[in-house]
């Protein structure tokens, strides 16, 4: 556990030092969870619109992969409808699923940033082969403009 943490706090200094603009987190009262808020890119549906959620780190850091929960309603193909996202990146190496190749899944030599600019070019463009939200997938392939209305709409309420 006490490595794990140092490899956490070591995340968290290493973020501070090249951040992602829009993106900013901060640890909590639990050493092994964030708070995060990312604000929504420039020429997207999330325009304007402000993301909040969480990072826990399981007590196997770095060996094991963080998950990332949206607390923010995010009606996304790829966010599950607990918050949770859905990305290869955060798949542990030793998840067996038909649609995760080898290479994307979780490695330690991650950081914040790439697992960070991974989530938001999921944002930008999902990933509907493997969707986490079926509706939102649906949606999305259906009618992108009620889908992004919806998303906004969702995003608002909360």
């Amino acid at each position: 556990m006490a490595q794990a943490l140092r490899h956490i706090m070591r995340r968290f200094q290493d973020y501070n030092k090249d951040p992602i603009n829009g993106f900013f987190c901060q640890p909590t009262d639990d050493p092994f969870k964030w708070k995060f808020m990312l604000l929504g890119m420039h020429d997207t549906p999330f325009e304007g619109e402000v993301c909040n959620g969480n990072i826990i780190f399981p007590v196997t850091f770095p060996n094991d992969p963080p998950t990332f929960e949206f607390t923010s309603n995010l009606f996304h193909p790829n966010v599950y409808t607990d918050g949770k996202v859905c990305i290869s990146t955060l798949h542990a190496a030793t998840s067996n699923n038909f649609y995760d190749q080898d290479g994307e899944k979780w490695t330690p030599a991650h950081t914040i940033q790439s697992i960070i600019l991974s989530i938001m070019l999921i944002l930008q463009d999902p990933n509907n082969e493997s969707p986490a939200n079926l509706d939102a997938a649906k949606l999305f392939r259906e009618d992108k403009k009620e889908f992004n209305r919806k998303m906004r709409r969702d995003l608002s309420k909360s």
